[in-house]
């Protein structure tokens, strides 16, 4: 997939058409990381782009579709799930992902590519997701509701970890507005709202304690400050890496010697890294259900044992392997779906960083190359994370997955119709 042979993928040049199903949309972006339940895992956000989808199928607009491998990929990955229903302990969880993964790839993708079919668009949601997201943190910030070890939960859930994990996407799009603002000449607006936000987000880690979205957030940083232009030279790429490790230096000697951000974080880590801890650490549990996922692999290589349903099984393939599925994103594909399943993900993944790596480097204005690397810097994050905890079925995350392709295609259909001036040369300092 390319923005010169998939532009029909958004239908054309798009104006951004503010009509019903148009703001139903950027509502749903806004709404999002709320996470607001309905009935189980089906949430608001859901529901609106389901409704969404009902009317751009009976209304006059067309709907856009992924391309054709994208929609073979998906309808392999089903059928690799459905398959494993066959083997799984309980088949009505399984089913039940299949569902999940039908409606990401078969309704919510193609709501996407239909509706975000501008510059404008794009980067309105991204601006109401973020928005959605600071006020889940405002929330738990004033109401500072805690689990038994001391972490801050979200108001939605009782999981620390589902405050902290959208910080790793939104690190990379919050400096890229600021940026993109400081172009602009609103440096007052950068350094107030900037600093604001960013509080925000580090109090969000710090407070959830996730040692998992900090290290994924820091993924994410690295890769959008140091590639936000494209490649640079090797000397670049050192100065910016080495000005990252010291602006991450410095923030981990606040977190870790001042009181100005939670110390739950700070005592999680120490114990992380003690030695003398007794019994079954954390990592040790983790370790122990991948390898747990890997010999369920090994024993049945095509046929896996269902979605959700490897933690009914998995103490017969390692002693030491607790009530969970493994938690990593391909050992985890490996086991519930097969070879076949895993590979069909890694084709769904990998085709959206082809696309992303290809457009960027065919764009010309500054802006646009970073909004691009935002989303590679995004994912790249959510990906590091997804070696610890997997999160593919959060749909608001696959969000982000519609959001990149509509914004490659856009900008790399404007560079090949000349619509874009070549950069000048203050532009490539």
């Amino acid at each position: 997939m390319n923005a010169r042979t998939d532009a029909r993928v958004v239908g054309g040049r798009g104006t951004g058409d503010f009509d019903v199903p148009g703001i139903l949309f950027l509502f749903s972006a806004f709404i999002a990381p709320l996470n607001l339940q309905v009935i189980r895992a089906f949430t608001a956000y859901d529901l609106i782009t389901a409704l969404i989808g009902l009317l751009l199928l009976f209304g006059p607009r067309r709907l856009w579709w992924p391309p054709r491998s994208l929609q073979l990929a998906a309808l392999v990955l089903l059928a690799a799930g459905l398959l494993g229903g066959f083997r799984s302990t309980y088949p009505i969880q399984s089913v039940l992902q299949v569902l999940q993964y039908a409606f990401v790839f078969f309704v919510q993708i193609p709501v996407i590519l239909t509706l975000a079919r501008s510059r404008l668009m794009v980067r309105v949601a991204l601006a109401l997701f973020i928005t959605g997201y600071l006020v889940v943190v405002v929330i738990a910030f004033m109401v500072q509701r805690v689990q038994l070890a001391g972490r801050v939960v979200p108001f939605f859930n009782g999981n620390p970890n589902a405050l902290a994990i959208p910080t790793i996407i939104l690190v990379p799009f919050v400096l890229y507005f600021a940026f993109d603002l400081w172009r602009r000449g609103q440096h007052l607006a950068v350094l107030v709202a900037g600093g604001a936000v960013s509080y925000l987000m580090l109090w969000a880690l710090t407070a959830s304690a996730s040692r998992g979205s900090t290290a994924a957030t820091m993924v994410s940083l690295v890769i959008f400050i140091v590639f936000r232009n494209s490649w640079e030279r090797p000397r670049t790429i050192l100065l910016r890496m080495a000005m990252v490790g010291v602006g991450l230096a410095v923030v981990g000697a606040t977190i870790y010697w001042t009181n100005v951000f939670p110390d739950t974080l700070k005592t999680r880590v120490e114990r992380t890294l003690s030695s003398d801890q007794g019994g079954q650490t954390v990592a040790d549990e983790r370790i122990a259900l991948d390898r747990a996922g890997l010999n369920a692999f090994l024993s049945s290589p095509l046929v896996g044992t269902g979605f959700d349903n490897f933690r009914y099984v998995g103490q017969f393939y390692d002693d030491a392997a607790t009530f969970h599925d493994p938690h990593n994103l391909w050992v985890q594909f490996l086991a519930q779906t097969g070879l076949l399943g895993a590979a069909a993900f890694l084709f769904i993944i990998l085709r959206w960083f082809v696309l992303m790596l290809h457009t960027q480097s065919r764009v010309h204005t500054k802006s646009d190359r970073q909004l691009l690397w935002a989303f590679l810097a995004a994912m790249g994050g959510l990906m590091a994370h997804s070696m610890l905890a997997p999160l593919v079925l959060q749909r608001h995350y696959w969000l982000l997955y519609g959001l990149g392709i509509v914004a490659a295609v856009e900008l790399g259909r404007e560079n090949d119709q000349g619509r874009v001036t070549a950069p000048t040369v203050a532009e490539d300092r």
